[in-house]
């Protein structure tokens, strides 16, 4: 039996077991699993193994999401005091804004550059670079808040003293050696990577266990659509094809605009004193 028939086999029949627990799996659960075995199927036809998909018949379940948590503006900045705290708060702090005030993903961040910001025009342009060619590999354009700009325009000042000390450190070194806009703290010359000790230790100190780093993706996109920011310019800004994924994932809303919202409704008019109304006849 080839290698990649027997893998496959092995993995059909730890899919195919009962679980552990006798207890309900949930859907998510299931559906990770036929995507992995789907993936083994295709791995096997492409190495003559197999000749069919069988996973590929089978459709998935539907899932049932819970709410993302979404923090409120006092909570953010919260943690962006927190952040301040940190060993990495110089490169840490202006990377949390610009997540928040464009909604890019973690990995398109850290690869932004500076000829990708334009200042005159107020654009940032998120496109593929090598090692990271995009997750829908196509070039996009955020505006520019302008509070992110002023941001921006400190950071770089910072950014440009940094590399000058730096220059000073290695004199035979390209200066500035690269032009990443965020970049490691302990390690210059080396990409950021998420700051995840830091991000986490802020995290904590502010008493916000489920911000994550895809929280500020979450906290854009829900922010947009609390401010009745049209779904098409929205789609555009972080990169998505259509608007399905923003109405049924990142479309939900903090719990405190949906009250203020639900206190606007007017089912009947509000009950009035018989004096006050027939003083208004």
């Amino acid at each position: 039996m080839p290698a990649s028939l027997l893998l496959i086999c092995c993995f059909a029949g730890r899919l195919g077991r009962a679980p552990a627990s006798p207890d309900y799996t949930p859907p998510r659960s299931i559906n990770l699993e036929l995507t992995l075995l789907r993936s083994i199927f295709k791995f096997a036809i492409q190495q003559r193994a197999a000749v069919h998909n069988p996973a590929k018949e089978i459709s998935n379940l539907k899932e049932i999401r819970d709410e993302h948590w979404i923090p409120t503006e006092d909570e953010l900045i919260r943690f962006v005091k927190e952040a301040e705290g940190t060993r990495s708060a110089v490169v840490l702090v202006p990377w949390i804004w610009f997540r928040a005030y464009t909604g890019t993903r973690p990995t398109e961040s850290v690869h932004v550059e500076w000829r990708d910001i334009d200042f005159v025009n107020e654009r940032i342009s998120i496109r593929p670079k090598d090692g990271h060619a995009l997750k829908n590999r196509k070039f996009r354009v955020v505006e520019m808040h302008p509070r992110l700009k002023e941001i921006l325009l400190a950071w770089r000042i910072e950014w440009g003293r940094i590399f000058a000390k730096r220059r000073k450190r290695h004199p035979g070194e390209a200066s500035p050696p690269h032009d990443w806009v965020f970049f490691n703290p302990s390690n210059q010359d080396e990409r950021a990577r998420g700051f995840h000790k830091c991000f986490y230790k802020a995290r904590d100190n502010a008493g916000l266990p489920e911000m994550t780093s895809h929280t500020l993706r979450h906290y854009f996109i829900s922010r947009c659509v609390m401010d009745g920011i049209d779904y098409l310019t929205i789609m555009r800004w972080v990169g998505h094809s259509s608007s399905r994924m923003i109405e049924s994932v990142y479309g939900h809303l903090h719990s405190g605009h949906r009250a203020s919202q639900m206190r606007k409704l007017q089912i009947v008019e509000e009950h009035r004193p018989a004096e006050e109304a027939q003083a208004d006849q």
